[in-house]
């Protein structure tokens, strides 16, 4: 069964995590961490490797279950949700996407389309469009094990994005990607975030881990920084550069200026 949601309520969507607690292998890899992304927000996860922040996506999307604390989808635990019901709101590429059946590029994304159905012709639509906004529709009937990894990769972003599709249903859509621009080159970089930018006018709630913190400032409405399994600072780019907690978060000295055409920081090191 999908859940479904009145189509109004879909401006009032959010992602929310309640002093949320994670231990892997005997050790804690989150200590309470509290947030939540609304419909509109493009919220990015910055911090230094091992900070937890893969951890954290992982447990928002329902892989991990919290020692402590809950994960709160719309209003309803999601603890509480089938898989059924998570995959029809929560699409997610993880940092390893891996594939080693020969489907074509078009097979693997119409994968996105499995907790669905609105018939082969609008799903096929769908597919399409979705293959074009992330540059691989040209290459749909190749073999997926025989692209390049930016191929793999922005064929695996158009299976995330075919699943969550725009306002189908009134349906709140949640994007989670992590690392999203790995293996891609400036102009694929710049074509998936300007698309995650258009996703959220949508009402979307979209949420991705980036190492490169200008790219996160430019785009990011909301920095989450995380360090060491902790939140240590939730704000707006400027407001996460002013707390002055990202020198001693990263452990190197860094410089900021303003972008020269947009309203946010950059860093130099």
């Amino acid at each position: 069964m999908k859940l479904r949601f009145p189509s109004l309520d879909q401006a009032f969507a959010c992602l929310e995590a309640r002093e949320v607690c994670l231990s892997l292998g005997g050790q804690r890899v989150l200590k309470p961490v509290s947030f939540s992304a609304c419909a509109g927000e493009l919220v990015v996860i910055i911090g230094p490797n091992g900070a937890g922040k893969s951890s954290l996506l992982r447990l928002l999307a329902g892989e991990y279950s919290p020692d402590h604390g809950e994960l709160i989808l719309h209003e309803q635990r999601l603890a509480e949700m089938s898989l059924d019901q998570r995959a029809a709101h929560i699409s997610v590429l993880s940092q390893h996407s891996r594939l080693n059946f020969p489907f074509t590029v078009e097979q693997v994304v119409a994968m996105g389309r499995m907790p669905f159905s609105l018939g082969y012709q609008a799903d096929q639509e769908i597919c399409e469009q979705a293959m074009k906004a992330t540059d691989c529709y040209e290459f749909r009937d190749r073999t997926y094990t025989q692209l390049s990894g930016g191929e793999q990769q922005r064929c695996q972003l158009a299976r995330v994005f075919t699943q969550s599709w725009p306002a189908e249903e009134g349906r709140p859509n949640y994007i989670l990607l992590d690392e999203p621009n790995n293996c891609l080159d400036l102009s694929h970089q710049k074509i998936l975030l300007d698309y995650c930018r258009k996703r959220t006018d949508d009402n979307a709630v979209v949420l991705m881990v980036l190492h490169d913190l200008n790219l996160a400032f430019q785009y990011a409405d909301r920095i989450l920084l995380m360090h060491e399994g902790r939140l240590y600072a939730n704000g707006s780019p400027w407001e996460v550069v002013e707390s002055g907690l990202l020198e001693s978060v990263y452990g190197v000295k860094l410089h900021y200026s303003a972008h020269p055409e947009k309203n946010v920081p950059m860093v130099i090191m």
